[in-house]
């Protein structure tokens, strides 16, 4: 008689706690149009991660709920699995703040159902997005925002894309009319994660003093987007200044584009200029750049480049305090462009017999004294 009062009890007891389940681990849950596989039953809720469509291409809206019943047991949907939604036509994406991480290639090969890409609607904040584990760059599905880089267009990306109801570009008009589309990472994030933002567009970036680490490839194969012009300098990325140096692994911006919107075509990142308002740990990967300027919060600079003859530009901002230079970062530049030198300086910025005076129109300005043989270049 005890003995079953216990059992009783217990049976009781699971029933209170809202939880009690007769599916295993790996069994599968067909919810909606979609599949569902059970990765966990050890906590109060159980877990899933989605696995697909339950008719592979029979549809064009993915609607990911943030959990799924199977009858009175509740799972919560954190995952998606690899391949998932690979070669699929989509018009639409939502994905609850509940997914925590995307499997290689989910969503590699899909494509835009119509011409203004796809809208892809996210319950979480940026905060949230930025601390998802993105396997690869064919997990993250923003690049379905246009319907192919030869038809990306910002409006279609400010329009597609939004983050707990909200867009994540800032829209501004100059006076031509023309749009452009400013990417701005929230206040709130301190780390970015690799591909968080992978193949996205924008006409610019600002990276906020808060953020300590940007993960490899978190903005890789980005396209630029603006209106080609000889005679403007556009500014592509700001870092601002920020308490700590800013941790960049496996460089972040690798293989940027810069994308015309009145013709489509793609350059390197002509015409584009990086602002660095703190110092980095790493290297970012923006190569083919027009202008560099460093503000006066930088103490230390060695970003190295592997590509700037492009260059136009390169400036360090006024300062009472010296700053130094490692890596010696202009290495990769070889012809002429304008060299502005606001405060002394310590270490070199290029090596070897590649420059002289007539190819650097050269200005000493804010507290520079003086400058050595070897300082600047080996050929004075």
């Amino acid at each position: 008689m005890r003995k079953k009062f216990l059992l009783l009890l217990a049976a009781a007891l699971a029933s209170a706690s809202g939880w009690a389940t007769s599916l295993e681990v790996g069994e599968r849950i067909e919810y909606g149009d979609l599949i569902f596989r059970v990765i966990s039953t050890s906590e109060n809720e159980g877990e899933v991660e989605v696995v697909g469509f339950e008719v592979p291409g029979g549809e064009d809206s993915l609607i990911i709920p943030g959990t799924v019943m199977d009858g009175d047991d509740t799972f919560t949907v954190v995952s998606i699995v690899e391949n998932a939604f690979q070669g699929t036509g989509l018009r639409e994406i939502s994905i609850p703040a509940t997914v925590k991480t995307i499997g290689k290639d989910a969503f590699a090969g899909s494509w835009a159902q119509y011409q203004s890409g796809c809208k892809i609607a996210y319950g979480g904040s940026m905060a949230d997005w930025c601390d998802i584990d993105f396997a690869n760059g064919g997990s993250n599905p923003l690049q379905l925002a246009y319907k192919d880089v030869t038809k990306i267009t910002m409006k279609n990306m400010y329009e597609n894309i939004t983050f707990a109801g909200n867009h994540i570009f800032e829209e501004t008009v100059d006076n031509f009319n023309n749009r452009f589309y400013t990417f701005r990472i929230s206040d709130d994030v301190k780390v970015i994660k690799p591909y968080a933002f992978y193949c996205i567009g924008a006409s610019s970036i600002e990276i906020p003093g808060t953020v300590e680490e940007i993960g490899e490839s978190a903005f890789g194969e980005i396209r630029i987007l603006g209106f080609y012009s000889y005679s403007q300098m556009e500014r592509v990325v700001t870092f601002e200044k920020g308490e700590k140096p800013l941790v960049l692994e496996g460089k972040p911006f690798s293989t940027s584009r810069w994308t015309n919107e009145n013709s489509g075509l793609e350059y390197p990142l002509v015409k584009e200029e990086v602002y660095y308002g703190r110092e980095l740990s790493g290297t970012s990967g923006l190569d083919h750049l027009a202008g560099i300027v460093i503000s006066p919060d930088v103490d230390t600079f060695g970003e190295t480049y592997q590509d700037l003859g492009y260059l136009e530009s390169f400036t360090v901002e006024d300062s009472t305090e010296p700053i130094a230079f490692e890596n010696a970062p202009l290495s990769g530049r070889n012809t002429s462009y304008d060299f502005y030198l606001g405060r002394d300086f310590t270490g070199e910025l290029f090596v070897g017999d590649q420059f002289t005076t007539s190819q650097i129109d050269l200005t000493i300005g804010g507290n520079v004294m003086k400058i050595t043989r070897g300082s600047l270049t080996t050929s004075w």
